[in-house]
């Protein structure tokens, strides 16, 4: 306190805040919380984004052993269809059919098994069977889903001559009846992310 004339008595400035320093102080205290929570709901989004990221990952990285173990081994088998004789091996753009030998799994009988792969659903599907050369494939379990949310489908695609007279490029179809591609490739695209093509050589194919 210090003491006027007339012993009147006046509180030092240093003794307490005014009305605008309050106001000033509570609203950076208000600006910092927001920044704060801001940098944690961010921080938040990115730790759920890199999780997501690496389960889909995990789950590429099995898709992908899975099928380039099995179709890397298709068998250029000629079955009959309406009388006339071809190789077992169905390509389109979102539809594989091969056959290649048993999956490695101690319950799975050995043999050769019709494999395939099929894009719909918004997921990648795999069905297979005991092979039967009347072309009544065997199921051992219901078809499962390899990648899920898959989305812009690009699908598949495989390279070859598909005549004699031309040389090998790639193609939406495969109809060859007489040949088995010699590569396939796969191109997906999930949850907004292109995964890179999976291209998967056939140990069978024209050429190999």
């Amino acid at each position: 306190m210090s003491v006027g004339r007339g012993g009147v008595s006046y509180p030092r400035r240093g003794e307490g805040f005014t009305l605008i320093e309050m106001v000033i102080a509570v609203s950076l205290t208000a600006v910092i919380a927001l920044l704060a929570y801001s940098g944690l709901h961010l921080g938040g989004k990115g730790w759920s984004r890199a999780a997501e990221v690496a389960a889909q990952s995990d789950e590429a990285r099995v898709a992908w052993s899975f099928v380039r173990a099995r179709l890397s081994e298709a068998r250029p088998l000629r079955g009959v269809d309406d009388d006339q004789e071809a190789i077992e091996f169905e390509g389109q753009p979102d539809h594989l059919r091969f056959i290649a030998p048993a999956p490695r799994q101690r319950t799975a009988p050995g043999g050769l098994y019709a494999y395939v792969l099929e894009l719909r659903d918004g997921a990648l599907w795999l069905d297979y069977g005991l092979y039967l050369p009347e072309r009544k494939d065997v199921p051992l379990e219901p078809p499962r889903r390899l990648v899920e949310g898959v989305e812009g489908l690009r699908g598949f695609a495989y390279f070859g001559a598909r005549r004699e007279d031309e040389g090998p490029r790639w193609h939406e179809r495969w109809d060859r009846p007489d040949a088995l591609p010699e590569l396939v490739r796969i191109e997906l695209s999930v949850a907004g992310v292109d995964w890179p093509a999976w291209v998967i050589p056939i140990h069978g194919g024209r050429g190999r």
